[in-house]
């Protein structure tokens, strides 16, 4: 929260944008907050976004700062669907007419990533009577463009039986330059850490496609720790984190690198 920067969207995926900083954004809150909960007549939304990109940071938010309001008209409820009481946890909500529901991380819920398709119908039948639904999930989380659910004008439409359900679906934008210099400044104290703060726009210059994904920005204290070192390619950086983390973790450190190594090749042989 302490360095949070606002969470925009765009109609198209960024992946597909060479020049994606010259796309017309929004920001998400005050959309949401403004116009989709007073306004809109659309009850289903879908965040879309790759791993690291804030889905679960923008749900938070969204939720504190409606929350936080003296006059609220709907309630607002918050639920993991990486849970696995997650369907029980809506079946309790009450006055769902006159609830937002937020759900985030439709690609971490287990039930899903075994059978998307009958995991979507089954959360699109028990969230219907809910005033507003917005869910979270990665991009490339769905097959393809070709398979269930289907994508048309902007929108994500989904068969449930007789009926269709249609998500609004937005992209969570990459950060900018002076999105990425305004984290630096809320992290960063400007007078006693210009140091880090010079370090960390070098390494972000020798590979900004990387750093404009906020969770790796978060870990930069651990890329500007030993000035020793010089990141130049994007592989490096990636190097250093893993590394970083594994210290982290309170296990084997040789198998975590061997078993991160092991992904690391099969990923790339994969694909």
């Amino acid at each position: 929260m302490k360095f949070y920067i606002p969470t925009r969207a765009q109609d198209v995926d960024p992946n597909a944008q060479e020049d994606f900083q010259s796309i017309i954004t929004r920001e998400l809150i005050p959309f949401f907050i403004n116009e989709v909960f007073n306004k809109s007549e659309d009850q289903y939304f879908i965040i879309l976004a790759d791993s690291g990109m804030g889905k679960t940071t923008f749900l938070l938010n969204l939720f504190l700062k409606y929350y936080k309001r003296i006059y609220r008209k709907f309630d607002i409820v918050f639920i993991p669907l990486a849970l696995d009481c997650s369907i029980e946890k809506i079946r309790e909500v009450n006055k769902k007419s006159k609830t937002i529901l937020l759900l985030d991380g439709f690609d971490e819920d287990q039930k899903a990533i075994e059978d998307y398709t009958n995991r979507l119908t089954e959360i699109c039948k028990e969230t219907e009577l809910f005033y507003k639904v917005i869910m979270t999930c990665r991009t490339q989380f769905f097959p393809d463009c070709d398979s269930e659910p289907q994508y048309i004008d902007g929108k994500i439409k989904f068969g449930i039986g007789k009926k269709s359900i249609i998500f609004n679906k937005y992209y969570i934008s990459p950060f900018n330059d002076k999105e990425v210099d305004l984290y630096l400044k809320k992290k960063y104290n400007l007078f006693f850490e210009k140091n880090k703060i010079k370090r960390s726009k070098k390494i972000i210059s020798n590979c900004p496609q990387l750093m404009i994904r906020p969770m790796l920005l978060a870990y930069i204290d651990d890329l500007i720790m030993d000035e020793t070192k010089n990141f130049d390619y994007a592989f490096e950086i990636y190097c250093e984190l893993v590394l970083k983390w594994i210290e982290r973790e309170p296990i084997n450190n040789e198998r975590l690198y061997s078993f991160s190594v092991k992904v690391a090749e099969y990923m790339f042989w994969k694909h």
